[in-house]
């Protein structure tokens, strides 16, 4: 499974027990823009206080998230940003302005050509990409494990 990961899915890589963490040990390829690194690190303290993780820890699971989650440039993915003012250019004014601040991770979702996983409920209302909840990416990852079981791959 391919997956561009938002901002607010990653921030769950700190805590015991999250999804995400399930999803890593299948085998998931997980990818995000390299920016999402500057915002894990501007919301260091929220998370520190939310997991209550030391200082240590947290950088010591921020550097097994880089092993885990390749983190992309911009240059890389800015030839879809059109594609993204079209996508936000379908929604209201005021739903618009929030769409473009995720301007990034839908832009890699088109270069990838794969799903974006959020849960940020305006971003499916748009059809150009696929847009997965953590339930829906749960739900797919526990559909392909039973499946792999019985063709004996593990």
């Amino acid at each position: 499974m391919r997956l561009v990961a938002d901002s607010n899915v990653l921030f769950t890589f700190f805590w015991k027990n999250s999804a995400l963490l399930g999803i890593m040990r299948q085998d998931a390829l997980l990818f995000a823009p390299e920016h999402s690194l500057d915002e894990i690190e501007k919301h260091r303290g929220g998370i520190i206080e939310k997991t209550g993780i030391a200082d240590g820890e947290f950088d010591n699971l921020l550097a097994q998230m880089k092993l885990r989650v390749e983190f992309v440039p911009r240059s890389a993915y800015d030839m879809h940003f059109a594609d993204v003012k079209t996508i936000a250019g379908a929604y209201p004014a005021p739903e618009r302005a929030s769409v473009m601040k995720d301007c990034d991770f839908l832009a890699l979702a088109l270069l990838l050509g794969c799903a974006l996983w959020s849960n940020d409920r305006l971003l499916k209302k748009q059809s150009k990409l696929s847009v997965l909840s953590t339930r829906e990416v749960v739900m797919l990852a526990e559909l392909k494990t039973p499946l792999a079981k019985e063709n004996g791959k593990h």
